[in-house]
This record gives C-alpha cells, sequence and structure tokens, in this order.
C-alpha cells in the first residue's frame, strides 16, 4: 500500500516591504522575490531552498510579442505602476499594471502568492489581461514556432548558463497533457520544441533536480508553447494568426490564467517515469558541431551530453541545396555538401565562444581554420572563411560590421580533396563572436570534410 504523502506543517508569515523601486516579498522577514519594472525577481518557490528565478532573466509581468519584442511598440513594460492588493500572513497579491510606447496597448498582471503544504511549494496564481485601447490598434508579426501574443516567458535559473565550468540545471522540459512528453534540452532547433498545444490544466515541468519548477495553464482558450533552443526557457502565448503581420482592433481584449509552483524530486521522478520523447524525427538529420576535427559522423543522438551540442546551419541566397553526405568523405563517411545553380550557399556555425558556453577568446591570438573540400562541376568558386566581431566594436547583431578573413577559391579546375587554410591577423581586442563559413558560389557542388578550427597559442 502506498502512503499519502502528508503536508508539510508549515505557516508562512508573509509581508511586503516598500523599496524605492518597488517591492519586496518577504516571509517570516526572508526574502523570497522582489518586483521591479513589472517584473519578478529573485524567485524562491520553498522556504528552505535557494531562488528558482534569478535576477539576469526575470518574470515579466506584461504582455509583449515574440518577435521584436525589444521594440517598445511590441511590449507594455515601457511604462506602468505596481499597486498592493492584498496583505496578510496567508496571501500576498499585487498588480502590475502597464503600457507600450504608444499607450495603444494596456496590460495588467494580478500576481497572489500563497504556501501549499501539501507540495511544500509557494503558489504563485497570476492573472493576465490585455486590452488594445479604443481607436488604437496592435501590430503584431506572425510567428512560426508559437503563438505571437505573449504572457509569460519562463527562464529557471541554471537552466543555460554561458560559463563552461558550471554545469546546466535540468536535462529536459516535460509537457503533461492527455499524455507525458519529454523535450529534451540540446540546442537544435527541432519540432518537438515548436508549436506545443497546451489547455486547462496542462502543465509543463523542468526536471530532474532537488527543486523542480511548473508552469500549469488554467485559460480556458488554447495555448501555444515554445521553448527556446538557444537557452530553453519557454514562452507562452496565443496564436491569433498564421500570416506574416496583422493588427489586433481597438477594443480587443486577451485573458491568460497560470499557476507557478514547484514539485520535489521524487514527484518528478514520477513525471520522467511516465515520460516518452515528444516527436522530433529530423534530429537524426542535423549535423552538430564538435570542439576539434569535425568529421561529421555523429549526430545529437551519438553524443553523451547533448545539452552541449550546437547545429551547423545552412544560409542560402539562391537556389542552394544543402545536404548532410553520410557516405562521402575525405578519409572516412561523412562530409557537408553544397548543390546550387547560382547565388551564395553557405554552411555556418556561429556558436563559437563564451556567449555559447564555450572557451573564451582572448586578445592577442590568432585564429585558424582549416579544412578539405572536393568540387564537382563547378561554374563559380568554394572557400571558407571565419568572420569575427572584436569586443566593444559596435553591435553583434549587425554582421555587416563582422571583419572576414576568407581562403583561397577553388575553381573547376580542381580535382580531388583539396585542403583550404585560412589565418586570422593578431586580434586586439578579443573577439567575442567568431562564425565558420564554409561557402560556394555559382553552379555545381561541392563537399566540405576534416573541418579544424583553432587558436594558435
Amino acid at each position: 500500500m502506498v502512503k499519502t504523502p502528508q503536508p508539510i506543517l508549515y505557516h508562512p508569515n508573509f509581508a511586503f516591504k516598500a523599496t524605492k523601486s518597488g517591492l519586496l516579498l518577504l516571509d517570516h522577514d526572508n526574502c523570497i522575490g522582489r518586483v521591479e519594472n513589472l517584473q519578478l525577481f529573485d524567485v524562491l518557490f520553498s522556504p528552505d531552498h535557494p531562488a528558482v528565478i534569478g535576477s539576469e532573466v526575470p518574470l515579466k509581468l506584461y504582455w509583449m510579442q515574440y518577435a521584436n519584442h525589444q521594440d517598445p511598440e511590441r511590449h507594455a513594460g515601457v511604462t506602468g505602476r505596481l499597486t498592493v492588493l492584498q496583505e496578510s500572513p496567508q496571501v500576498l497579491r499585487f498588480q502590475c499594471e502597464g503600457y507600450n510606447k504608444s499607450r495603444s496597448i494596456k496590460s495588467l498582471y494580478t500576481v497572489t502568492i500563497e504556501f501549499s503544504g501539501e507540495i511544500n511549494s509557494y503558489v504563485i496564481h497570476v492573472k493576465a489581461i490585455l486590452t488594445v485601447l479604443m481607436n488604437q490598434r496592435w501590430h503584431v508579426t506572425g510567428n512560426p514556432f508559437h503563438g505571437e501574443i505573449e504572457f509569460c516567458n519562463f527562464f529557471p535559473q541554471g537552466v543555460f548558463t554561458n560559463d563552461a565550468n558550471l554545469e546546466k540545471k535540468y536535462q529536459a522540459c516535460y509537457l503533461e497533457s492527455a499524455a507525458v512528453q519529454s523535450i529534451p534540452h540540446h540546442h537544435l532547433e527541432s519540432s518537438d520544441k515548436h508549436n506545443i498545444p497546451m489547455r486547462k490544466g496542462d502543465r509543463l515541468c523542468y526536471l530532474l533536480e532537488e527543486i523542480n519548477p511548473v508552469i500549469e495553464i488554467q485559460s480556458t482558450g488554447s495555448v501555444t508553447a515554445g521553448v527556446c533552443a538557444y537557452m530553453w526557457d519557454t514562452h507562452f502565448a496565443y496564436r491569433n494568426g498564421r500570416q506574416e503581420s496583422f493588427y489586433l482592433p481597438g477594443g480587443s481584449r486577451l485573458e491568460a490564467f497560470f499557476v507557478l509552483y514547484a514539485l520535489n524530486q521524487s514527484r518528478g521522478e514520477r513525471i520522467v517515469a511516465r515520460a516518452r520523447p515528444r516527436p522530433a524525427p529530423e534530429i537524426d538529420q542535423v549535423p552538430i558541431y564538435t570542439e576539434g576535427l569535425n568529421q561529421f559522423d555523429k549526430n545529437v543522438k551519438d553524443i553523451p551530453n547533448p545539452s552541449q551540442a550546437w547545429p551547423w546551419s545552412f544560409e542560402a541566397d539562391e537556389r542552394g541545396v544543402h545536404f548532410w553526405d553520410r557516405h562521402k568523405g575525405y578519409e572516412t563517411p561523412g562530409s557537408l555538401g553544397i548543390k546550387s545553380t547560382k547565388g551564395n550557399n553557405h554552411w555556418i556555425m556561429t556558436s563559437l565562444g563564451p556567449a555559447f558556453g564555450g572557451k573564451p577568446f582572448a586578445a592577442g591570438e590568432q585564429y585558424r581554420l582549416i579544412a578539405r573540400v572536393f568540387i564537382e562541376h563547378l561554374q563559380g568558386e568554394v572557400f571558407i572563411a571565419l568572420r569575427y566581431h572584436l569586443e566593444n566594436k559596435g553591435s553583434v547583431f549587425d554582421t555587416r560590421k563582422y571583419e572576414t578573413v576568407k581562403s583561397e577559391k577553388l575553381s573547376a579546375s580542381t580535382t580531388g580533396w583539396c585542403k583550404l587554410s585560412i589565418t586570422t591577423k593578431t586580434l586586439i581586442p578579443a573577439p567575442d563572436r567568431m562564425h565558420i563559413i564554409l561557402q560556394q558560389s555559382g553552379e555545381g557542388k561541392s563537399w566540405f570534410d576534416e573541418v579544424l578550427f583553432v587558436c594558435l597559442q
């Protein structure tokens, strides 16, 4: 006979403490969270465990769009006010009212905090209302991966870190719906992370640690969630259209209800035991970057720690087709291929360096890229390149301002596997972004193998 766990006999003593910039949330004079700028920071879910929501990526208490969410017209956190609604030893309740820059939308979040002895967790109830004000409209950009109009972006502290010396927390997200499905944490933009349907009572859990956060949907409408492939935060949103862009007219109103809390390890283990992987059959077809020699003989299932894997991606200018050739290679089977009729097309690796959990780049060093290349029926040229951005030299998001060093170019007269090599100048200051490019321009076919990127010390 399985015994039912007894509730924890803990009695909170909640209180608010006003600060110059917001509110502290207290329990027995211990800070269990703080509210500033319509955001929730440093949130504990248990009196005797560290914070689960940190200070670097807080929980935003306002509506926004996933696309261009930093645009002050696309989110309702530009201006606003914080109001205390209820304060007692058992309950804290406050409200965040926010607007976008033009005040065409109004966001209202009502947050209630309680303690559940049954699961030994603080429970945060959130009611979110979005209103497009009368005689206004809100321009919304379509999103292929989840809903466009977002009411919650959840990032538990430690799920991703760019510190190579720290171990990432939580191995996967788990969707509890009609069935239990796991979504492993790797950096491939795979279909299991996209367009996750959630209805009232469905839960998304981050597992498996000593304490494990849960987002439970209580909205009556259908929510479409998505897990970010970069750092595994989850976006919860409504899908109001699949076209490229549309307008919400004045008077439009959306409501969302969700609950946040945490489960202990034993409860999490029971969820893991029932789970089956959420389908993502294409991950076997995605080549991954490996530190050292890249021979293109492994996918994400072949490595011991998938959370460390980053994929090669492809960018096509015109009529370019990319393929992972499992049979053709320089000395061993496996290479990356391009077939095109015109334009510039390339394989690219952008996830190098400290921003992606890799080793920091150093100032005063040179960097080298080597590759073996095979061409066929080429009526253009093939080369390899390193593209880099130096610290404090403009925006890292504008690749047009990056510096690029290219190898010699192979042409139609080349036969067999050829070795290409390039070396950067001594880089001062240190780069903070470095991109590997394997490019074909014009008509023909090409294969790239034995790709090696190194720092010359």
